[in-house]
């Protein structure tokens, strides 16, 4: 747990931005879901010519969810290099204010690549657990919209089985 404090010291709101834009990123797919279905009922039920402006609406989002997801891949990575750099200090400070013989026999490049090793391979620890927080808050969207679809669908042919009979 110490390790994990040391990792998110002055990253806290990198992780907190990751999770706001994987909201956005969530709404704004839902938000693409229901323009989508009001795009196609107009075109199939109404019969006439589409809104250009529904079209304009979704190419926007679209836009907005690439943006989105461009700022939270640039956020993780600066999460994952401001990890290492935080737990590199961290041990680095450690070894200098030590006294063990094991580290200052060490030659120090040798020790400065296992420390960075070490490093990053805990960075990439934590900032995974943030990703699998992320990823879940997408894929309970995802879900949720592929379940309306679902639904819609079987009512949609119950409802042509029914008239058809």
């Amino acid at each position: 747990m110490k390790t994990f404090k040391i990792y998110i010291k002055n990253n806290i709101i990198k992780a907190f931005v990751i999770l706001l834009f994987t909201l956005i990123i969530s709404y704004t797919n839902y938000k693409i879901y229901e323009q989508l279905n009001i795009f196609f009922y107009k075109i199939t039920e109404e019969s006439s010519l589409f809104d250009i402006s529904i079209v304009i609406i979704i190419i926007f989002l679209y836009f907005l969810i690439f943006a989105a997801n461009m700022i939270t891949d640039f956020t993780k990575i600066n999460l994952l290099q401001n990890g290492v750099k935080n737990l590199l200090i961290f041990f680095i400070t450690k070894v200098f204010y030590s006294e063990d013989v094991y580290t200052l026999n060490q030659n120090y490049r040798e020790l400065l690549i296992k420390a960075t090793k070490s490093c990053n391979s805990i960075s990439k620890y934590y900032t995974s657990i943030i990703n699998i927080i992320s990823t879940t808050i997408l894929l309970t969207v995802y879900g949720g919209i592929i379940y309306k679809i679902s639904s819609s669908v079987c009512i949609c042919q119950v409802t042509r089985n029914h008239i058809s009979i």
